[in-house]
């Protein structure tokens, strides 16, 4: 079974602030699930999103 995070344990993992981790949510750059007022991060969007930035960041070197 895959890992669920809670905000404050993914932003953790990432160790990035909390606004931006918020941000990041907002602008669907981390997928999250919805339960009532609470998010719940699967560990596979915590992975997908530096899979993501990695390569954000590789075509920034090659420009």
């Amino acid at each position: 079974m895959a890992k669920i995070y809670t905000p404050e344990e993914a932003r953790l993992e990432l160790r990035i602030g909390r606004s931006r981790f918020y941000k990041l949510l907002r602008e669907g750059k981390i997928k999250a699930l919805r339960n009532g007022r609470r998010y719940l991060i699967p560990e596979s969007s915590i992975q997908a999103f530096i899979k993501t930035e990695l390569a954000v960041q590789k075509n920034k070197e090659g420009e």
